[in-house]
Protein backbone atom coordinates (compact mmCIF):
# COMPACT_ATOMS: atom_id res chain seq x y z
CA UNK A 1 0.00 0.00 0.00
CA UNK A 2 2.94 2.32 0.76
CA UNK A 3 3.89 2.35 -3.30
CA UNK A 4 0.26 3.14 -4.05
CA UNK A 5 0.20 6.57 -1.66
CA UNK A 6 4.16 7.21 -2.92
CA UNK A 7 2.20 7.18 -6.45
CA UNK A 8 -1.32 8.75 -5.25
CA UNK A 9 1.73 12.28 -3.83
CA UNK A 10 3.52 12.09 -7.49
CA UNK A 11 0.16 12.83 -9.21
CA UNK A 12 -0.38 15.40 -6.03
CA UNK A 13 2.81 17.40 -6.13
CA UNK A 14 1.97 19.75 -8.89
CA UNK A 15 -1.24 20.98 -7.05
CA UNK A 16 0.39 20.65 -3.48
CA UNK A 17 3.38 22.86 -4.86
CA UNK A 18 1.40 25.67 -6.56
CA UNK A 19 -2.19 25.40 -5.29
CA UNK A 20 -2.76 23.88 -1.81
CA UNK A 21 -1.09 26.47 0.34
CA UNK A 22 -3.39 29.83 -1.17
CA UNK A 23 -6.05 27.43 -2.12
CA UNK A 24 -6.66 25.23 0.64
CA UNK A 25 -7.86 26.53 3.82
CA UNK A 26 -8.27 23.23 5.79
CA UNK A 27 -4.17 23.95 5.32
CA UNK A 28 -3.98 27.39 5.63
CA UNK A 29 -6.97 28.50 7.80
CA UNK A 30 -7.04 25.31 10.16
CA UNK A 31 -4.28 22.63 10.59
CA UNK A 32 -1.18 24.72 9.92
CA UNK A 33 -2.09 27.60 12.04
CA UNK A 34 -2.70 25.33 15.09
CA UNK A 35 0.63 23.25 14.63
CA UNK A 36 2.81 26.13 14.68
CA UNK A 37 0.95 27.56 17.62
CA UNK A 38 2.65 24.86 19.51
CA UNK A 39 5.48 25.15 17.99
CA UNK A 40 8.14 27.64 20.16
CA UNK A 41 9.04 31.03 18.19
CA UNK A 42 13.12 30.25 17.49
CA UNK A 43 14.61 26.66 16.57
CA UNK A 44 17.91 28.27 16.32
CA UNK A 45 20.46 25.79 15.92
CA UNK A 46 18.18 23.04 16.43
CA UNK A 47 18.33 19.67 14.33
CA UNK A 48 14.28 19.27 13.28
CA UNK A 49 12.92 16.07 11.32
CA UNK A 50 10.32 17.12 9.26
CA UNK A 51 8.54 13.68 8.54
CA UNK A 52 6.60 13.59 5.40
CA UNK A 53 7.54 16.97 4.27
CA UNK A 54 5.44 16.68 1.14
CA UNK A 55 5.83 19.86 -0.83
CA UNK A 56 8.35 21.18 1.50
CA UNK A 57 5.94 23.99 3.66
CA UNK A 58 6.62 23.11 6.87
CA UNK A 59 10.35 22.82 6.53
CA UNK A 60 10.33 25.83 5.13
CA UNK A 61 8.75 27.50 8.11
CA UNK A 62 10.78 25.42 10.91
CA UNK A 63 14.20 26.75 8.84
CA UNK A 64 13.13 30.11 8.50
CA UNK A 65 12.56 29.82 12.60
CA UNK A 66 16.73 28.57 12.43
CA UNK A 67 16.01 25.08 12.63
CA UNK A 68 18.80 22.69 10.79
CA UNK A 69 15.61 21.04 9.04
CA UNK A 70 15.91 17.07 7.58
CA UNK A 71 12.79 16.17 5.26
CA UNK A 72 11.85 13.11 4.54
CA UNK A 73 8.76 12.30 1.96
CA UNK A 74 7.91 8.63 0.17
CA UNK A 75 7.30 10.55 -3.11
CA UNK A 76 9.32 11.20 -5.23
CA UNK A 77 8.00 14.25 -6.51
CA UNK A 78 7.34 15.68 -3.54
CA UNK A 79 10.57 15.68 -2.39
CA UNK A 80 11.56 17.22 -5.77
CA UNK A 81 9.21 19.88 -5.11
CA UNK A 82 10.38 20.27 -1.42
CA UNK A 83 14.18 20.84 -2.75
CA UNK A 84 12.94 23.91 -5.52
CA UNK A 85 10.67 25.21 -2.26
CA UNK A 86 13.61 25.23 0.52
CA UNK A 87 16.74 25.62 -2.08
CA UNK A 88 19.82 25.10 0.26
CA UNK A 89 17.92 26.10 3.74
CA UNK A 90 16.77 22.60 4.64
CA UNK A 91 17.97 19.14 3.48
CA UNK A 92 15.49 16.76 1.41
CA UNK A 93 15.57 12.72 1.55
CA UNK A 94 13.05 10.35 0.10
CA UNK A 95 12.32 7.82 2.59
CA UNK A 96 8.88 5.88 3.31
CA UNK A 97 8.14 6.24 6.96
CA UNK A 98 7.24 3.00 7.23
CA UNK A 99 10.77 1.27 7.22
CA UNK A 100 13.52 2.45 9.69
CA UNK A 101 14.89 6.11 9.89
CA UNK A 102 18.12 6.01 7.88
CA UNK A 103 19.82 8.17 11.05
CA UNK A 104 21.58 8.05 14.33
CA UNK A 105 19.73 7.37 17.37
CA UNK A 106 19.36 10.76 19.28
CA UNK A 107 20.22 12.91 16.15
CA UNK A 108 16.72 15.29 16.33
CA UNK A 109 15.53 17.77 18.98
CA UNK A 110 12.28 17.82 17.62
CA UNK A 111 10.32 16.02 14.74
CA UNK A 112 7.06 17.04 13.16
CA UNK A 113 4.71 15.30 11.19
CA UNK A 114 1.82 16.37 9.69
CA UNK A 115 -1.07 14.59 8.15
CA UNK A 116 1.22 11.52 7.54
CA UNK A 117 0.50 8.66 9.91
CA UNK A 118 -2.78 8.73 8.56
CA UNK A 119 -1.21 6.22 5.62
CA UNK A 120 0.57 4.30 7.91
CA UNK A 121 -0.74 0.91 8.91
CA UNK A 122 2.03 0.14 11.47
CA UNK A 123 2.59 3.10 14.14
CA UNK A 124 4.30 1.22 16.34
CA UNK A 125 7.32 0.75 14.16
CA UNK A 126 7.41 4.24 13.31
CA UNK A 127 7.19 5.69 16.58
CA UNK A 128 9.67 3.72 18.00
CA UNK A 129 11.48 5.25 15.04
CA UNK A 130 10.45 8.66 15.82
CA UNK A 131 11.63 7.89 19.82
CA UNK A 132 14.88 6.75 18.77
CA UNK A 133 16.49 9.36 16.67
CA UNK A 134 15.21 11.72 18.77
CA UNK A 135 17.20 13.42 21.69
CA UNK A 136 15.95 12.65 25.09
CA UNK A 137 13.49 14.23 26.19
CA UNK A 138 13.01 16.03 22.74
CA UNK A 139 9.89 16.52 21.35
CA UNK A 140 7.32 15.39 18.49
CA UNK A 141 4.26 17.13 17.59
CA UNK A 142 2.35 14.85 14.84
CA UNK A 143 -1.60 15.80 13.51
CA UNK A 144 -4.01 13.07 11.72
CA UNK A 145 -7.15 13.00 11.17
CA UNK A 146 -9.72 13.12 13.52
CA UNK A 147 -10.99 9.54 14.62
CA UNK A 148 -14.85 10.82 15.02
CA UNK A 149 -14.58 11.73 11.64
CA UNK A 150 -15.34 8.59 10.64
CA UNK A 151 -18.49 8.79 11.93
CA UNK A 152 -19.93 11.56 9.67
CA UNK A 153 -19.15 9.75 6.55
CA UNK A 154 -21.91 9.01 4.77
CA UNK A 155 -22.87 5.55 3.68
CA UNK A 156 -23.62 2.39 5.76
CA UNK A 157 -23.33 2.33 9.86
CA UNK A 158 -19.27 2.08 10.95
CA UNK A 159 -17.85 0.62 13.62
CA UNK A 160 -15.69 3.39 15.54
CA UNK A 161 -14.08 0.54 17.27
CA UNK A 162 -12.96 -0.96 14.32
CA UNK A 163 -9.59 -1.06 12.74
CA UNK A 164 -9.32 -0.64 9.22
CA UNK A 165 -8.38 1.00 5.73
CA UNK A 166 -10.64 3.32 3.73
CA UNK A 167 -10.05 5.47 0.86
CA UNK A 168 -11.01 9.27 0.14
CA UNK A 169 -11.66 10.52 -3.60
CA UNK A 170 -9.59 13.67 -4.10
CA UNK A 171 -10.03 16.38 -6.46
CA UNK A 172 -7.30 18.87 -7.59
CA UNK A 173 -7.12 21.17 -10.38
CA UNK A 174 -4.10 19.91 -12.04
CA UNK A 175 -4.21 15.81 -10.86
CA UNK A 176 -8.12 15.24 -11.43
CA UNK A 177 -9.52 12.67 -9.04
CA UNK A 178 -6.86 10.95 -6.85
CA UNK A 179 -7.21 7.57 -4.74
CA UNK A 180 -5.48 7.53 -1.25
CA UNK A 181 -5.88 5.27 1.31
CA UNK A 182 -5.69 5.77 4.98
CA UNK A 183 -5.99 3.75 8.04
CA UNK A 184 -8.84 4.80 10.65
CA UNK A 185 -7.92 3.66 14.42
CA UNK A 186 -10.02 4.91 17.55
CA UNK A 187 -8.95 7.75 19.84
CA UNK A 188 -7.72 5.40 22.46
CA UNK A 189 -5.53 2.68 20.02
CA UNK A 190 -4.33 6.07 18.84
CA UNK A 191 -3.25 7.57 22.11
CA UNK A 192 -1.94 4.38 23.29
CA UNK A 193 0.31 3.84 20.40
CA UNK A 194 1.65 7.24 21.04
CA UNK A 195 2.20 6.92 25.10
CA UNK A 196 4.43 3.44 24.15
CA UNK A 197 7.38 5.82 23.84
CA UNK A 198 6.31 9.08 24.57
CA UNK A 199 4.88 11.48 27.45
CA UNK A 200 2.06 13.60 25.65
CA UNK A 201 1.94 17.34 26.63
CA UNK A 202 -0.99 18.72 24.88
CA UNK A 203 -3.92 17.32 22.88
CA UNK A 204 -5.96 20.46 20.59
CA UNK A 205 -8.56 19.56 18.72
CA UNK A 206 -8.00 22.85 16.16
CA UNK A 207 -10.88 25.16 15.11
CA UNK A 208 -10.56 26.91 12.17
CA UNK A 209 -9.29 30.46 11.74
CA UNK A 210 -12.09 33.84 11.30
CA UNK A 211 -10.12 33.51 7.87
CA UNK A 212 -11.33 29.81 6.84
CA UNK A 213 -14.84 32.14 6.93
CA UNK A 214 -14.86 33.95 3.69
CA UNK A 215 -13.26 31.05 1.90
CA UNK A 216 -15.95 28.44 2.55
CA UNK A 217 -18.61 29.32 5.33
CA UNK A 218 -20.53 25.72 5.08
CA UNK A 219 -17.17 23.96 6.03
CA UNK A 220 -16.58 26.62 8.13
CA UNK A 221 -19.41 26.47 10.22
CA UNK A 222 -18.99 22.68 10.19
CA UNK A 223 -15.55 22.70 12.10
CA UNK A 224 -17.14 25.03 14.35
CA UNK A 225 -19.24 22.26 15.40
CA UNK A 226 -17.10 18.38 14.58
CA UNK A 227 -13.61 18.21 14.85
CA UNK A 228 -12.03 17.16 11.47
CA UNK A 229 -7.99 16.87 12.91
CA UNK A 230 -6.03 16.32 16.18
CA UNK A 231 -2.86 17.45 16.83
CA UNK A 232 -0.69 15.72 19.79
CA UNK A 233 2.33 17.38 21.42
CA UNK A 234 4.54 14.88 23.12
CA UNK A 235 8.06 14.73 24.69
CA UNK A 236 10.51 11.31 24.39
CA UNK A 237 11.41 9.89 27.41
CA UNK A 238 14.65 10.23 28.94
CA UNK A 239 17.01 7.22 28.54
CA UNK A 240 16.46 4.23 30.81
CA UNK A 241 19.76 5.06 32.56
CA UNK A 242 18.67 8.19 33.23
CA UNK A 243 14.84 7.94 34.05
CA UNK A 244 12.83 4.70 34.45
CA UNK A 245 9.61 4.02 33.62
CA UNK A 246 8.07 4.64 36.72
CA UNK A 247 8.92 8.31 36.98
CA UNK A 248 8.01 9.35 33.63
CA UNK A 249 4.70 10.47 35.78
CA UNK A 250 6.85 12.42 38.47
CA UNK A 251 8.12 15.25 35.41
CA UNK A 252 7.12 18.79 37.02
CA UNK A 253 5.60 21.44 34.14
CA UNK A 254 9.26 22.75 33.91
CA UNK A 255 10.11 19.43 32.93
CA UNK A 256 8.15 20.01 29.79
CA UNK A 257 9.20 23.56 28.36
CA UNK A 258 9.89 23.50 25.14
CA UNK A 259 13.65 24.31 25.91
CA UNK A 260 15.08 22.01 23.13
CA UNK A 261 18.65 21.43 23.45
CA UNK A 262 21.64 21.48 21.00
CA UNK A 263 21.37 18.36 18.28
CA UNK A 264 23.67 15.87 17.18
CA UNK A 265 24.39 15.92 13.63
CA UNK A 266 22.53 12.93 11.36
CA UNK A 267 24.00 10.38 9.41
CA UNK A 268 23.12 11.19 5.48
CA UNK A 269 22.45 7.54 3.85
CA UNK A 270 20.77 6.66 1.22
CA UNK A 271 17.33 5.58 2.42
CA UNK A 272 15.36 2.16 1.37
CA UNK A 273 11.34 1.99 1.21
CA UNK A 274 9.69 -0.89 2.44
CA UNK A 275 5.68 -2.04 1.89
CA UNK A 276 3.36 -2.58 4.44
CA UNK A 277 0.65 -5.51 4.33
CA UNK A 278 -2.53 -3.49 2.88
CA UNK A 279 -6.07 -3.97 3.67
CA UNK A 280 -9.47 -4.21 2.31
CA UNK A 281 -10.34 -0.87 2.01
CA UNK A 282 -13.74 1.16 2.45
CA UNK A 283 -14.37 3.81 -0.17
CA UNK A 284 -15.32 7.15 0.83
CA UNK A 285 -15.88 9.80 -2.01
CA UNK A 286 -15.18 13.10 -0.07
CA UNK A 287 -12.25 16.09 -1.47
CA UNK A 288 -12.10 17.57 2.91
CA UNK A 289 -8.93 16.30 3.84
CA UNK A 290 -5.89 18.09 2.97
CA UNK A 291 -2.22 17.69 3.79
Amino acid sequence: MQSEIADAYDRLSYDFEHTVDTNSPYNADYERPAMLELLPGSLFGQAVLDAGCGAGWYADQLAKRGGRVTGVDISRKMVAAAKRRVGKSARILRHDLAAPLPFDHNSFDLIVSALVLDHIHDWGTTLHEFSRVLKPMGWLLLSVTHPFRIMSKSGPPKNYFEERAYTDIWNKPNSGEVSLSFYHRPLQVMIGEVTRYFTIDRIVEPQPLDSFKGKDLMRYERLNTTPHFLIIRARSAMSEQNLGVHDLGRLSRADIQMDIQPPSAAEDRVPKSSDVPGHKAELLKDNDHET
